[in-house]
């Protein structure tokens, strides 16, 4: 079985960052091409410009107005870089991660039950599939049963998303601290920045 360590989740993460400017740079070039083609580009492009102000005024997380909001602006599933070894279930495993890579989270939580591993990568993938689905008791509920260090810091900043996503204010508050009295936590910047916009 190959680990799942910080520095995959890390490396996934950046990976993810990359591909989104990617595609935003490639969208912002095929739009202002088409543009020069038209005769009227110069009244598209500022059109452009104007939504795109609207757009990035309206979805920064800085003007998240409540705690759904804020759920919304910092709740992104982590990538896949588990790789079971497991013989007889190697099919299932191998479909449910499909699923959750392909963002198919309810698929993604009906094949990650089916599976019979105690595995806690489990637990964690299914809870991050059930918090994309707006079910936070039964991620939470998965999220508790998660010791092993290797997965409890990704688990620790969801469970802070899934007390968020259900106003228990005082609950999240709480797992947010702990993650930001850990310097080295992945998620330390985004929990400093929640609980920032909480205390406003």
């Amino acid at each position: 079985m190959e680990d799942f360590n910080e520095k995959d989740l890390k490396h996934a993460l950046r990976a993810v960052m990359r591909q989104r400017l990617k595609k935003q740079l490639q969208l912002r070039e095929t739009s202002v091409h088409v543009a020069k083609k038209n005769a009227k580009w110069p009244f598209l492009l500022i059109l452009g410009i104007i939504i795109t102000a609207i757009l990035i005024f309206l979805l920064k997380p800085e003007e998240a107005k409540n705690n759904g909001d804020l759920f919304i602006a910092f709740f992104e599933p982590i990538p896949n870089v588990y790789t079971p070894s497991v013989r007889g279930e190697a099919a299932l495993f191998e479909e449910a991660f499909k699923a959750y890579d392909e963002h198919d989270f309810e698929k993604a939580v009906a094949l990650f039950s089916k599976i019979q591993s105690q595995d806690e990568a489990i637990c964690l993938y299914q809870g991050i599939a059930y918090l994309a689905i707006q079910d936070p008791h039964a991620a939470l509920r998965l999220f508790e049963r998660i010791q092993d260090k290797k997965y409890r810091t990704s688990a620790q900043w969801y469970t802070g998303l899934a007390y968020l996503k259900l106003d228990k204010m005082e609950e999240a508050n709480r797992v947010f601290d702990s993650i930001i009295q850990k310097e080295d936590h992945i998620f330390r910047q985004e929990a400093l920045d929640i609980i920032r916009r909480l205390n406003k």
